[in-house]
């Protein structure tokens, strides 16, 4: 749903979840272009920021956008038991270090 939202964007969109693609496939990807927009889950992001080639960094980024949307069962991303735990590690271990860093990256939770 969020991505046909963004196609009206007329930007690449990395898609990295993990049914859409094997994270071989969307390491190799994300080496060979550049892409103005990635949409991902929590985990997916975190394993390709945590491997030692940094396949995916916030050393770029300017925006980053946390769905924080509530589901059936009363849970976001950040309160989800298979989710949380990923998302506040990429909190915790690579935004804040980055915000620390430089300051203008800007955060939105929807």
């Amino acid at each position: 749903e969020v991505l046909k939202e963004l196609s009206a964007l007329k930007v690449r969109i990395a898609k990295l979840f993990a049914k859409h693609m094997d994270i071989n496939e969307q390491k190799r990807l994300l080496s060979q272009q550049s892409f103005g927009l990635a949409v991902g889950t929590p985990n997916r992001i975190l394993a390709l920021c945590n491997n030692d080639v940094k396949d995916l960094s916030f050393e770029k980024t300017s925006h980053i956008i946390l769905d924080t949307h509530t589901n059936q069962k009363g849970f976001t991303v950040c309160t989800l038991p298979d989710t949380a735990p990923d998302t506040m590690e990429i909190i915790e271990k690579k935004i804040l270090p980055e915000l620390s860093r430089r300051r203008d990256i800007k955060i939105s939770f929807l």
